[in-house]
């Protein structure tokens, strides 16, 4: 009987109920129905398009786009680190890829690779990301999100979800269509599309948060009405304190004031004298007059607060701190640095492996391979012992994480190392660095010392070797010539 009655009244969960002193969900939003059908064509056209306009007119907007591409991809982009048995075609894939690929990937030979991993990362907040098609010359083509549409004749639209061709049996994607723009860069006039296979596209998108979904969402969509009127709030509260700024006071008459003059001078009427300056000017107000200047109040005391409050639930949805977002500073001491720095370089990971994962992994799988047919730069293949192709293992570089305290991060992964709980990959990775690439250069550089050390006659050591202050110096040996020379001396 009570489990009727709780059902009956919705008593489980205050979310389950409908009350007047609350507003429930309208429209359509209460269906249960699937994402792209909810979310519909014209609301992402909506959602892109407010998108891009707060990347071009709100300043932290515009910033953080740019701010999670640069903790993500770095000035250099990700790079890739071959793990094949075959030393000499490691070097030699690596070194293909980024002098040779790399500069030239770009159908149009307008960017770079590098240029395509900032646009996927740093148009994902806004757009939902990029889409890439794989050409037979080896090289691809950028997509914009918007180029994606169903077909111009509607007897065509069956099967598509915005532009994405489904197979009804198994929901798999079969394809896109893609539609070029027309001679104003829009798709209302005559243009053509396309439709594209699946194999054929790399879709570096947003992935998407239920298991029915197709069509990318931008990760800043859930805040664009926040951002909205802050940025509407903040231009309305500027041109009020600008209004105010003008006017510098108000003559007020004072009744049954005399209008006789300073001086006994009876004034035409509307008529006073004025001292003029460079930036304004002084009245002389009639006998009775009363000036009273006017001090602004905008924007108040608590604009700012409140516009801090806003900012920072918007940063929270997205992931990242307030002060990353805003870049806002000023009430972070040494250690609330390091703990916002953490958080972020925390945010930016999933980031970076999914633009290694959606993107990078796909195109070497596709464009390496094309390259290890005969005649091409990377054949033959590497195999392992049992002659199994090893073309495919490969790791991502990604950039250095910021750090505020070196020295500090050098002590954990010191202890860290001597507790087994890390490794020097991990470290060097951290770093922005390949411990075998590090490694090397590190015996490079201790072989030239040796070279100039000898050829200076200088002890060993002595121009690599640092010395911590507080350290306990660590003994040198003097070279054997050194000792001669010692010996002769004396």
């Amino acid at each position: 009987m009570f489990g009727k009655i709780g059902q009956f009244f919705s008593r489980g969960y205050d979310g389950g109920e409908s009350s007047r002193m609350r507003k429930d969900l309208g429209w359509g939003r209460s269906v249960a129905v699937d994402e792209d059908h909810l979310v519909g064509d014209q609301t992402r056209l909506n959602l892109r398009q407010k998108g891009m306009d707060l990347r071009r007119n709100n300043p932290p907007v515009a910033g953080v786009c740019d701010r999670i591409a640069l903790f993500s991809i770095g000035a250099t982009g990700i790079i890739p680190q071959c793990r094949t048995k075959d030393k000499g075609w490691n070097r030699a894939a690596e070194e293909w890829w980024t002098t040779v690929y790399s500069p030239g990937c770009d159908s149009r030979k307008r960017q770079t690779l590098q240029d395509f991993q900032w646009m996927s990362v740093a148009m994902r907040p806004t757009h939902g990301g990029l889409y890439f098609q794989k050409l037979d010359d080896g090289t691809i083509r950028p997509l914009e999100c918007e180029r994606l549409q169903d077909p111009q004749d509607p007897k065509g639209r069956t099967g598509y979800t915005e532009g994405v061709k489904l197979d009804e049996n198994s929901g798999r994607i079969s394809g896109y269509m893609f539609h070029s723009r027309d001679k104003d860069g829009q798709f209302g006039a005559k243009h053509s599309e396309k439709f594209v296979t699946a194999e054929n596209i790399i879709p570096v998108i947003r992935p998407p948060w239920r298991p029915d979904q197709v069509r990318e969402i931008p990760d800043l969509s859930p805040v664009i009405p926040s951002l909205s009127d802050i940025g509407e709030m903040n231009s309305y509260t500027l041109a009020t304190a600008k209004w105010q700024s003008k006017i510098l006071g108000f003559l007020k008459k004072l009744g049954g004031a005399s209008n006789s003059g300073a001086r006994g001078n009876t004034p035409s009427v509307g008529a006073r004298q004025t001292f003029k300056y460079e930036w304004g000017e002084i009245l002389e107000g009639f006998q009775g007059d009363d000036l009273e200047m006017k001090n602004s109040t905008v924007p108040n005391t608590t604009h700012i607060p409140y516009v801090k409050m806003q900012y920072a639930i918007c940063a929270a949805a997205i992931g990242f701190p307030y002060e990353f977002l805003t870049l806002d500073l000023s009430q972070l001491d040494f250690s609330r640095q390091k703990g916002m720095l953490l958080l972020v370089n925390y945010a930016c990971r999933p980031w970076k492996q999914w633009i290694a994962d959606k993107f990078l992994t796909q195109l070497w799988n596709w464009r390496v391979a094309m390259e290890m047919r005969p005649g091409g730069e990377l054949s033959p293949a590497p195999v392992d012992a049992r002659g199994v192709s090893q073309w495919n293992k490969v790791k991502w570089q990604f950039p250095e994480e910021p750090w505020i305290d070196r020295q500090e991060a050098s002590q954990s992964d010191t202890i860290e190392w001597q507790m087994g709980q890390g490794t020097m990959s991990k470290f060097a990775g951290r770093r922005g660095e390949d411990l075998e690439d590090l490694l090397r250069r590190k015996a490079e550089d201790m072989k030239l010392a040796a070279e100039i050390e000898d050829e200076y006659d200088l002890p060993e050591g002595s121009l690599i070797k640092a010395q911590i202050p507080g350290q306990a110096p660590q003994p040198t040996n003097d070279k054997p010539t050194d000792i001669k020379k010692d010996v002769a001396n004396e």
